[in-house]
């Protein structure tokens, strides 16, 4: 699924930039930068390894090839917010994008022609009126070419909420210079009414998942406009530079190209200003998505840019020997401002991932629950996310609940009752058999892990005194089962 959805990205991506800026190199380069990304990070990471006591080149490139975390300062870098392992975690993601890519395939040749011809050749208020109401830019030609994306845009909220988001925000903005609009229209209900049916049948409706606010500043822990921006920088490195410019460096250089690559320019950008302006779930931490694809696609016109700087250094060959050795430090240095982050993140990446987890799927602990539960019992532990436990099949109270808290689910209210239920309900037994039947919680399994956590307290006397202890298992992190209740007791 990862290397399909790779393979797709970048084949699609590279397409469109030498579509786009009629450069061959961007094919690769745009796709490239992607993955080895640009970003201040690289240069706080060299500041603290040239920090250490000792340090000198050699050890600083001895520690590069040693990393073994995500590098950066800014707010959850240590999870690799920015970095390649997001496209190993949500394999779904490039491909997601790259059913976007599709769509913006298809749709782009109506943002690539003149609207005079289509909206008559009036003047002043007419002409304004008319870019709106004319019938000859709503018209739809040949409505067959837009079924794949409508077929698309049906099923996107199901495959990728983030996408789908993404793809309504930039074609708001392509319909804008586009004709055809009908088919924009289509496509924009088509997406409503989906996520609507699926957010009813899968979530018990959109407003439990959808909560839409105006959130300035994104993960910025300054929320200033200056403070934002350096965020921006520190995220997104020189690349911001390059993007900031780029319409003047069109209209100095006078490459141009057709009105299309700009519309495509602008509807980009539009995500970034989303991201900082829009929190649709109670963890704003999810727009980082909206970026990742704003510069992957921006990365084009950064592409555009760097290929541009080699194409003018390789003219100064005639030059003095200064002259042309200072431009060529200088695309170097750009250069590596531009690739170095995802460079270090790919070793750390490659770091982290080169041990691996052994789980014995014949443990004890597996043998005991298939043989002594039921495959409905619900179970009160630790918010597991990853424990031998699960590979028994049988259910918990209360999970890890980022997920879950970031597609909109209640999930502080369980938690509530997740942390009555460790305290004993106040050490009322009464209540809580009641409450325990009530959510048909069967067993309290306590453990090392659940007694580490801060979040809650365990009544472990309260389970010792009350409740019969049915298995033990100590290589388990000290682990008991108790039995809450029979099933025969339930009324």
């Amino acid at each position: 699924m990862l290397f399909r959805s790779i393979l797709s990205f970048t084949t699609l991506l590279g397409s469109l930039g030498v579509l786009l800026t009629k450069r061959r190199a961007v094919f690769f380069f745009a796709p490239f930068m992607l993955f080895f990304r640009s970003s201040y990070a690289i240069f706080d990471y060299l500041k603290e390894l040239n920090s250490k006591p000792g340090a000198d080149l050699a050890s600083i490139i001895k520690d590069i090839f040693a990393t073994s975390k995500f590098i950066g300062t800014t707010v959850h870098d240590d999870w690799g917010l920015w970095a390649m392992n997001v496209y190993a975690n949500q394999r779904h993601f490039l491909w997601g994008i790259s059913m976007l890519l599709v769509v913006i395939f298809i749709m782009y040749p109506t943002i690539s022609v003149s609207l005079s011809d289509k909206s008559g050749r009036n003047s002043g208020f007419k002409a304004f009126t008319g870019y709106f109401t004319s019938a000859g830019l709503w018209k739809v030609t040949d409505l067959r070419k837009y079924i794949p994306v409508i077929a698309l845009t049906a099923v996107f909220p199901y495959w990728h909420g983030s996408v789908l988001i993404s793809m309504l925000c930039m074609l708001l903005i392509m319909v804008f210079f586009a004709s055809e609009r009908l088919a924009y229209l289509a496509i924009a209900l088509t997406g409503l009414l989906s996520s609507m049916l699926f957010s009813a049948f899968l979530s018990g409706g959109a407003g439990r998942i959808v909560s839409p606010r105006f959130l300035w500043g994104f993960l910025s822990p300054d929320k200033s406009f200056p403070g934002v921006m350096e965020y921006l920088f520190k995220v997104i490195g020189i690349a911001i530079i390059f993007i900031l410019i780029y319409p003047l460096y069109r209209s100095i250089t006078g490459k141009g190209g057709s009105r299309g690559k700009m519309v495509f320019y602008a509807a980009s950008s539009a995500l970034i200003v989303f991201a900082l302006t829009v929190s649709l779930t109670s963890d704003v931490t999810v727009n980082h998505k909206y970026i990742i694809l704003a510069v992957a696609f921006l990365n084009i016109y950064v592409a555009d840019i760097y290929l541009e700087l080699w194409t003018r250094v390789r003219s100064l060959a005639g030059e003095s020997h200064a002259v042309s050795l200072l431009a060529a430090v200088l695309a170097l240095f750009i250069g590596f401002s531009l690739f170095a982050t995802g460079f270090v993140e790919f070793i750390g990446y490659r770091n982290k991932n080169i041990n691996s987890v052994k789980i014995d799927l014949d443990a004890p602990l597996i043998e005991w629950l298939k043989s002594n539960t039921e495959p409905d019992d619900i179970f009160l532990t630790a918010p597991y996310h990853m424990n031998t436990f699960f590979f028994s099949g049988r259910r918990v109270f209360y999970g890890w609940p980022y997920y879950t808290m970031t597609t909109g689910h209640d999930t502080q209210s369980r938690f509530e009752i997740f942390k009555d239920l460790w305290s004993g309900c106040g050490g009322d037994v009464a209540q809580f058999k009641l409450k325990a039947e009530s959510y048909g919680v069967k067993y309290a399994v306590i453990d090392s892990t659940v007694l580490s956590d801060e979040g809650y307290q365990v009544d472990t006397s309260f389970f010792d005194v009350n409740f019969t202890e049915v298995a033990r298992f100590p290589e388990n992190g000290d682990m008991i089962i108790y039995r809450l209740y029979d099933q025969s007791s339930i009324p």
